[in-house]
């Protein structure tokens, strides 16, 4: 292989590889962090500085690659993720949607069949946002039903808000106590947890004696353990998409509404079918 035909074929290998931004970055600069190290290609030290020169050439001419790259390597991230927290959500399902150590809420849960869990903070601002998608399947779409599961970990106040809520279930009083906390744009503090909780008629003196029971302790325990399970790296909120029976299982990593409604209408038609 000539010169030429070497520099070409590395310039087009560099940039395919440009998806990885920092392999190109890495490309250029390993000689000159480490040039003690001997080179680990088929070039020569002077064909190695030519093809340094053309693609930092390349990249000062067309930075849109670099974005273009960084986009692409995201994307492809992002699907790594999400079938990994998709395989790990198939083989904890049960685990996932056992109502036991959950508030399960829907228009008509014991009839739905596609069952959607949400992993989430009280201080995430992602979750915040998906709420009101949330609550409106909750309210309105009796096929599905939600199951809550807590995963406090952003602020000290989330696990307050999070024993709490799962409190609220001794008193029927669940949803409404929910959505209020999660639409809240400050910090939970317990005064501020309070206020919502007699705003819908809890009594707080009762729910803050229940919200340091064993069983929470240990809900939360689980819930963090099946985090875990799922992914180490695990961020809120994560939803798992599921037909009852566990014949379809599908994940969302964050929050996006068009794509949420999208793998619920998945899941009612791989229901169906």
């Amino acid at each position: 292989m000539n010169t030429s035909t070497k520099t070409k074929f590395a310039i087009g290998a560099a940039l395919s590889g440009a998806a990885i931004f920092g392999a190109v970055v890495s490309g250029l600069s390993s000689a000159e962090q480490n040039t003690a190290q001997p080179s680990r290609t088929n070039f020569s030290e002077l064909e190695e500085t030519e093809i340094k020169t053309i693609i930092r050439e390349y990249l000062d001419e067309h930075p849109e690659v670099v974005f273009q790259a960084l986009q692409n390597y995201q994307v492809r991230e992002r699907e790594i993720l999400e079938e990994n927290l998709r395989e790990g959500a198939r083989e904890n399902l049960v685990s996932l949607i056992d109502e036991s150590t959950a508030f399960v809420g829907g228009a008509d849960p014991d009839k739905a069949e596609i069952v959607v869990v949400e992993l989430f903070d009280y201080h995430c601002s992602a979750c915040k946002v998906a709420s009101a998608e949330v609550q409106n399947v909750v309210e309105s779409d009796e096929d599905v039903k939600v199951i809550f599961r807590d995963l406090p970990f952003l602020a000290p106040e989330s696990e307050f808000a999070a024993q709490a809520s799962l409190a609220a279930r001794e008193q029927d009083n669940y949803v409404d106590f929910h959505f209020d906390m999660m639409n809240y744009e400050g910090l939970l503090t317990k005064d501020r947890v309070q206020s919502f909780a007699e705003k819908n008629g809890l009594d707080f003196a009762a729910l803050e004696i229940a919200a340091k029971s064993e069983d929470i302790a240990n809900t939360l325990i689980k819930n963090q353990e099946l985090a875990m399970s799922l992914d180490p790296r695990l961020r809120t909120p994560l939803f798992v998409i599921a037909t009852k029976d566990g014949s379809h299982v599908d994940v969302m990593a964050g929050f996006h509404e068009i794509i949420f409604r999208e793998k619920l209408e998945q899941a009612k038609a791989a229901f169906r079918n």
